[in-house]
């Protein structure tokens, strides 16, 4: 047993700083900073946009635990070791007198430490952009729109979005509400676990996990699902 702890430990250790300058990590990196920026910019810049709380519920179900996580994963996991055959370094290490679950989860550990650092530092940004607008948001006014009939007369209406009374009082200090960040982080962190444990080991059999990952990713957990 401490064998393969002491293996497993090296392998977390070898892998960790190479998966952190891997284009795959860049790709991630890049979709876990849209989802804060697109909450700035719909609480700044939209005048009919949500309200603070709408800005974080809505993002972080709809856009982290159901798209980002199970694809960042996907990117993250089935490279675990199908990187090593395409590098056709695979061959070395199961040739060695090294226990092979220590390979895998020693590889996995680092991609999913890696995976846990940017969901989790996407969902902390997240929280603060929405609490540092949740001061100074205010409902927006109502809209006047003019149309035109088929007669050519002009008519005008007015659009008022209306808001939840739980969602404009569920910030009142400019907090969000207890436990909320917590159970994000929580639900994020370990959906990010499950899956990238679960396109590793789909790697290990699988020539081509990239293409199964998405497939599930897309249409079993973005389609089904919801």
């Amino acid at each position: 047993m401490m064998s393969f702890l002491r293996t497993t430990l090296l392998f977390w250790r070898t892998y960790l700083p190479r998966i952190c300058f891997a284009r795959r990590t860049l790709l991630v990196a890049l979709g876990c900073a849209l989802v804060p920026l697109m909450a700035l910019l719909l609480l700044k810049f939209v005048p009919h946009g949500p309200s603070p709380i709408e800005a974080f519920l809505y993002p972080s179900f709809l856009i982290v635990l159901s798209v980002l996580v199970p694809l960042a994963a996907v990117i993250s996991g089935s490279a675990v070791i199908y990187e090593e055959v395409a590098d056709r370094t695979i061959t070395y290490l199961l040739t060695r007198p090294i226990s092979r679950a220590s390979i895998l989860v020693g590889r996995w550990l680092a991609s999913a430490t890696v995976l846990a650092v940017l969901l989790a530092g996407s969902v902390g940004a997240l929280k603060v952009v929405v609490e540092s607008q949740a001061p100074g948001w205010k409902k927006a006014a109502p809209r006047v729109v003019e149309t035109t009939n088929r007669r050519g007369e002009k008519r005008t209406r007015t659009i008022d979005r209306e808001i939840p009374a739980e969602f404009l009082q569920a910030m009142p200090e400019g907090e969000l509400p207890d436990g909320r960040f917590g159970a994000m982080l929580a639900a994020t962190l370990a959906g990010a676990a499950v899956y990238s444990a679960l396109f590793a080991a789909l790697g290990t059999f699988n020539r081509h996990p990239m293409i199964v990952g998405l497939v599930y990713a897309c249409a079993i957990e973005g389609f089904l699902a919801n």
